[in-house]
């Protein structure tokens, strides 16, 4: 079985590879009826020979031989007639489904080279298959339309709640800025009041010391008041 599927696959790629070329091969039926008229044709020369070999009469032959060429004509005209038939087959058949399948064809490939895009709809031409095909690729084309244009949208949303985000955040950097700036006059206001505290502080003990100093002075005066 795989032999066999290579050897069609090896005849496919090397005589059937186009719709074309399979479409064509409806003329093999035409071929067939050129055989069937060579036979005829072949058939008629023995029939004639045969009857002028005979002892039949010139009036018989005569009218066995008109039979045979007016049947002859007959096959003919069909002859004709069905090549003319087959050969409107392939182009009536490659007008629905090679058109069409081209028109795919170059619209996935516009697509995929970046050059296309989803607001062109496939025709819709035939009434088979392919028309289904048109139909599922269209549905399928105007859900992608969908899907982009809700993402555009987000995008823009998105853009927007970015450009918000920034300037919220720039606003809070200004604000730590400012915090930072205040913070720091507090800090040298704070450090200069704990200067102060400290100088008041040793004012302070200095005068202690002093007032200690005059007390001692003030006891030995009494002191010596008290003695005299």
């Amino acid at each position: 079985m795989s032999t066999f599927r290579q050897l069609y696959e090896a005849v496919e790629k090397t005589f059937w590879n186009s719709l074309t070329k399979k479409l064509s091969s409806f003329l093999l039926l035409f071929f067939i009826d050129v055989f069937y008229l060579g036979i005829y044709i072949r058939q008629k020369s023995e029939v004639a020979g045969l009857l002028a070999s005979g002892q039949v009469a010139p009036e018989t032959v005569a009218g066995v031989s008109a039979a045979l060429d007016a049947g002859l004509y007959a096959m003919l005209v069909l002859t004709v007639l069905a090549l003319a038939i087959n050969v409107g087959q392939i182009l009536y058949i490659r007008y629905l489904i090679v058109r069409p399948v081209k028109v795919i064809t170059r619209i996935f490939n516009e697509i995929a080279r970046g050059e296309g895009d989803f607001s062109r709809d496939l025709p819709v031409t035939t009434h088979d298959e392919l028309r289904e095909l048109a139909q599922s690729y269209n549905r399928f084309a105007d859900k992608m339309r969908q899907i982009i244009s809700d993402v555009r949208t987000m995008s823009v949303r998105i853009a927007r709640e970015a450009v918000q985000v920034k300037a919220r955040v720039e606003h809070s950097a200004a604000d730590a800025r400012e915090q930072g700036r205040m913070t720091e006059v507090v800090f040298t206001a704070s450090t200069e009041s704990t200067r102060a505290i400290d100088e008041v502080s040793r004012s302070t003990q200095s005068i202690s010391s002093s007032t200690n100093a005059n007390l001692d002075i003030a006891r030995q005066s009494l002191a010596e008041m008290e003695d005299i």
